[in-house]
C-alpha cells in the first residue's frame, strides 16, 4: 500500500508518444472557442468528451480550458490547462495558423501555450479516450494532453517511472503496475466486479484533495442496475486516517495540528477538533485545530494540579507528540502524572499499563475503534468554560445571553416549523461567522441530561445531507440548539418564492432529501424519526445541495406538544394517517412527508393552494393521483419545458411519491428503497390505485 502511494506522489509522469487508432473530428488551423460561449467546444468523434472551456462553480466568474465528460449532467472535468491561472470573460483558446494551441486572456496576454510549430502539425482532435492531440497529416501525435495529467487518469493513459522504467497502465479491466520488462508486478485496482469490460461505464482515477487515489466508475445507461453517479472501487490507501506521515513530528496526512482524523461513511476523512480546541481557519475543513483558551495557563506554576481537569475519549490517540513514557502504571497514575506537569497536555493509557505523556501541539490525531485500545485524556483549566465538559458531547456550549447578542435580541427570523423557530446569529467571537439559531417551542423537563442525551444522540451524526449541529445551550428553561447557516436559504424559498431551481436540481434536491431520510432511519447509532419533513425544513448550500434540518428535535419535545392539535406532531399537509388513528408511529411517517414534498418538488406549487383555476386542482396529491389514472402528466408539468422533455423520469418521480403516501404505512416504501429508486438502482413498480388511500390536509 505504501508503495502505491509514493509512486503516486513522487514519480515523475511522461506518456509514450503513439498514433491515433481511432476516428477523430479535425479542429483545423485558426480554429478558437471563447468564454463567451460555453454552448461551443470541440466535442469527440462519439461525444463523450470535449474539449472548451468550463465555468468555476465556486462564483466566481474564472474559467478553466478543460476536457470533461460530456454526455454525463455534472460535466466531470478530466483535465485543465490553467488549474492555476483561472482566466476571466472574454478569453479565448486558438489552434493558430501557424501550429500553435494558445490560450489568451482579454488583452491577448498568453496564458498558455503549447508550440509544435517546428513540427508542422495541421490539426488538432479530441478523441474518444479523452485525449486532446495535436497531429501531423499522417496521424503522427506531436502533443496529447495525456502527456500533462491534472489529477485525473482515464482508460488507455499509461504513466511511466523514468528511473526503474516501471509502468503504470490504465485499461477497461483495471489499473496495473508493470516491471521495466513487461512483467505484471501487482494488480492496483481492478474493474471486473463493474463489468466494466463490457463498456457499460466510464472509468476515471483521481488523486483527490485528500492525498487518497480513487478509481470510479460511472453506468452509461440507467438500466445497469447501479446509480448513475460516480462510485468509487477502490482507494489508495483504504483508510487515510491511519497512515503516518514518513516523520513521524509532521502533521498527519489528512487532517492537521491538534486535529482527529476518522473515516465517514462515505468513507472520506473527518477532521475534527477536541473538545475545547477550535479550527485555525472555519473555512479549512481539513485543517489545523488551536486552543480555546490561553496556552499561557499550562506555563504557569503557581497553578496546582486542582486547577486542571481531563476529558477522556476512547480510541483516540496521537502519534508523535511523546515526550515521556512510562511502563507499569495505573491509569490513575498517568492521569496525574500528567495534571502536575506543566508540559503535558494529553497522556495516553493502554490497558497493558504503558503510559504515553504528550506535549502541543498534537500530532497524527485519529479515532478508530477497530484500530486503537487507548484512552486520551486531554488536559484543561476548570475554570474556563468556553465548552461544557459533558463525556461525548464536543460541540459549544453557550449561554442564553451568548445567544441572545448573536441573534440581536432574536430579531431576524429565519423561518419556524413544528418544533422550533430559526433565527439568524453572527458570532463575535469567531470572526463574524453565521449561523442558525433554533429556539424550541416547548422542550422536556425531566432534567437537562436527557436534553444533553439527545443533544449528543444529534451530535453523533455524520452525513453530507444533514445540516451540522455545532453548538447548544441548555439554561434554565432555555433549550436552543446552534446549525450551520445555510447560505441559499430553505427548499420552501427556492420552491414557491423565488422559482430559481430548474427541474434537475429539482430531481437532485429529491434525491439529497432521501439520502439524508435514508441516513436518519438505518444508518444512525440510534434511528431518527424526523416527524416534520417538509420545505422549510430542507436547506440549501451555496451548491444547492440539499441538507435536512431539524432532525431529532422531535424527542427533545413533551410528548404532547404539537403545531397542529393535542396528539399530532408535524406540519398541517404533511401529517401521515397514523396521527389521526392512534396507530403505531414509525419512521413511515417520514416517508408519507417526504411523498408529499416530492409532490411538491415534481410539480413546484404548494401541497395544497387555493387560488386554482379548477377545484379538484387544490389538493395537490388528489390532483396529482387523478392526473396520474389519467395518463395526463402534462397538466402537472405545465410550462416546465425541461420537465416535458423528461416526462419519463418525471413520471418515475410521480410514481414514488404516490407509493409514499400510500394510506397503509405498510405499504409505502423504506427511504433506503426510495433513495434508490431515485438514483436509477431499482425501478419503480406500478402503485395502487390512486383512490386507494386518502390524503389529508
Amino acid at each position: 500500500m505504501a508503495f502505491h502511494c509514493m509512486f503516486l506522489f513522487a514519480i515523475f509522469l511522461v506518456f509514450p508518444l503513439s498514433t491515433i487508432a481511432q476516428s477523430y473530428k479535425n479542429v483545423s488551423l485558426g480554429s478558437t472557442l471563447t468564454t463567451s460561449d460555453v454552448t461551443k467546444f470541440w466535442p469527440s468523434p462519439s461525444g463523450d468528451f470535449a474539449f472548451g472551456f468550463q465555468r468555476i462553480r465556486n462564483g466566481s466568474s474564472g474559467f478553466l480550458l478543460a476536457i470533461w465528460f460530456n454526455k454525463l449532467e455534472g460535466k466531470t472535468i478530466v483535465w485543465s490547462a490553467n488549474r492555476n491561472n483561472i482566466v476571466p470573460e472574454g478569453s479565448k483558446v486558438e489552434l493558430s495558423i501557424d501550429g500553435r494551441l494558445v490560450l489568451t486572456d482579454p488583452n491577448g496576454q498568453e496564458i498558455w501555450a503549447r508550440d509544435t510549430a517546428s513540427a508542422g502539425p495541421v490539426y488538432g482532435a479530441m478523441l474518444d479516450t479523452g485525449n486532446f492531440v495535436l497531429a501531423t497529416s499522417s496521424s503522427g501525435i506531436l502533443w496529447p494532453s495525456f502527456d500533462e495529467p491534472t489529477d485525473t487518469i482515464l482508460p488507455g493513459q499509461v504513466l511511466n517511472q523514468r528511473s526503474s522504467g516501471n509502468q503504470v497502465s490504465f485499461n477497461q479491466s483495471g489499473i496495473y503496475l508493470h516491471a521495466a520488462n513487461g512483467t505484471l508486478l501487482t494488480l492496483i485496482s481492478s474493474s471486473n466486479e463493474t463489468n466494466s469490460t463490457s463498456g457499460q461505464f466510464y472509468q476515471q482515477a483521481i488523486l483527490e484533495y485528500d492525498g487518497v487515489f480513487r478509481h470510479y466508475v460511472y453506468p452509461k445507461r440507467s438500466s445497469s442496475g447501479r446509480p448513475m453517479v460516480w462510485s468509487s472501487l477502490h482507494s489508495i490507501p483504504d483508510n487515510i486516517c491511519l497512515l503516518l506521515p514518513q516523520h513521524l513530528e509532521r502533521q498527519g496526512v489528512a487532517c492537521g495540528f491538534n486535529s482527529l482524523c476518522s473515516m465517514g461513511t462515505d468513507r472520506r476523512p473527518r477532521c475534527d477538533c477536541p473538545i475545547k480546541y477550535i479550527l485555525n481557519d472555519p473555512k479549512d475543513k481539513l485543517g489545523s485545530c488551536n486552543l480555546n483558551f490561553p496556552e499561557q495557563v499550562f506555563k504557569d506554576e503557581s497553578r496546582g494540579v486542582e486547577a486542571f481537569t481531563m476529558h477522556e475519549m476512547l480510541h483516540t490517540n496521537w502519534i508523535g507528540s511523546d515526550y515521556e513514557y512510562y511502563g507499569d502504571v495505573t491509569e490513575d497514575w498517568c492521569k496525574q502524572n500528567c495534571l502536575s506537569d506543566c508540559h503535558c497536555v494529553a497522556a495516553v493509557h493502554h490497558p497493558r499499563k504503558e503510559c504515553w505523556k504528550k506535549r502541543y501541539p498534537l500530532l497524527n490525531g485519529r479515532t478508530d475503534p477497530a484500530e486503537y485500545v487507548f484512552k486520551f485524556k486531554g488536559k484543561y483549566p476548570k475554570k474556563l468554560s468556553a465548552y461544557q465538559d459533558v463525556p461525548g458531547v464536543n460541540i459549544r456550549s453557550f449561554s442564553y445571553n451568548e445567544l441572545e447578542e448573536a441573534t440581536n435580541g432574536f430579531e431576524e427570523q429565519l423561518g419556524t416549523g413544528a418544533f422550533s423557530t430559526g433565527y439568524k446569529a453572527v458570532l463575535n467571537d469567531d470572526n463574524g461567522k453565521r449561523v442558525t439559531v433554533m429556539k424550541l417551542h416547548k422542550t422536556v423537563t425531566e432534567g437537562e441530561q436527557g436534553f444533553l442525551a439527545e443533544v449528543n444522540s444529534i451530535r453523533r451524526t455524520n452525513h453530507n445531507n444533514l445540516v451540522q449541529l455545532l453548538g447548544f445551550c441548555n439554561e434554565g428553561q432555555h433549550r436552543l440548539l446552534m446549525y450551520e447557516h445555510m447560505e441559499t436559504g430553505s427548499l420552501a424559498d427556492l420552491l414557491f418564492k423565488y422559482s430559481r431551481l430548474s427541474w434537475s436540481q429539482r430531481v437532485q434536491v429529491a434525491i439529497d432529501t432521501a439520502k439524508g431520510l435514508c441516513y436518519l432511519h438505518e444508518e444512525c447509532s440510534t434511528q431518527i424519526i424526523h416527524s416534520d419533513i417538509m420545505p422549510q425544513n430542507v436547506l440549501l448550500d451555496e451548491g444547492l445541495t440539499a441538507k435536512i434540518a431539524d432532525f431529532g428535535i422531535a424527542k427533545l419535545l413533551r410528548k404532547d406538544q404539537t403545531r397542529t392539535t393535542t396528539k399530532i406532531r408535524g406540519t398541517r399537509g404533511y401529517v401521515a394517517q397514523e396521527w389521526f388513528r392512534n396507530m403505531p408511529i414509525t419512521v413511515k411517517v417520514d416517508v408519507y412527508s417526504f411523498g408529499i414534498l416530492l409532490l411538491e418538488l415534481i410539480c413546484c406549487r404548494k401541497s395544497y393552494k387555493q387560488d386554482v383555476a379548477n377545484e379538484n386542482e387544490m389538493i395537490l396529491a388528489e390532483w396529482a393521483c387523478d392526473c396520474y389514472r389519467r395518463k395526463e402528466l402534462h397538466l402537472l408539468a405545465g410550462d416546465d419545458e425541461e420537465a416535458v422533455e423528461d416526462i419519463e423520469m418525471f413520471k418515475k418521480l410521480l410514481m414514488v411519491a404516490i407509493w409514499c403516501i400510500q394510506e397503509n404505512p405498510a405499504l409505502r416504501p423504506s427511504m433506503k428503497k426510495v433513495m434508490l429508486t431515485l438514483e436509477g438502482s431499482v425501478e419503480v413498480s406500478i402503485p395502487p390505485d390512486p383512490f386507494s388511500f386518502i390524503c389529508f390536509v
